[in-house]
């Protein structure tokens, strides 16, 4: 799956053994595209609403949200957003997202995306599949 971010694009895989529903939830919804928020409280995170809206209810990879590791992609039901994480976030909220991806390639790039989108609001953000 790619992700991309502005101009940066990241390459991210599926955790399907972890989380086999949602991830074919997203991945029978892509390609994804929205605006890109950035957290301002919690930290370095992007997210943004999963449009079509994609209903999973189960938490089958649930993890706290202050304890992802850095290139993380997850789902968070209650919204619905897609999250995804690059680097240690602040441990303001103690709630589960679903974890369904991991970036593996470019996460450096990501990074300064997610500090351009943090400056240059409305940002756009892409889920597609890779080639």
């Amino acid at each position: 799956m790619e992700l991309q971010v502005g101009e940066t694009v990241a390459v991210a895989t599926m955790l399907e053994n972890e989380a086999p529903k949602t991830c074919k939830a997203i991945w029978d919804n892509l390609p994804i595209e929205n605006e890109a928020h950035h957290a301002k409280i919690a930290g370095p995170e992007l997210y943004f609403m999963a449009i079509p809206k994609i209903i999973i209810e189960e938490m089958e990879n649930p993890v706290k949200v202050h304890q992802v590791p850095s290139g993380t992609i997850s789902y968070y039901p209650v919204r619905p957003y897609i999250q995804v994480f690059f680097g240690d976030l602040v441990p303001v909220w103690n709630i589960d997202v679903n974890r369904f991806a991991q970036i593996t390639e470019n996460l450096e790039g990501l990074k300064m995306a997610a500090r351009r989108a943090w400056t240059r609001p409305g940002e756009r953000i892409i889920f597609r599949r890779g080639e």
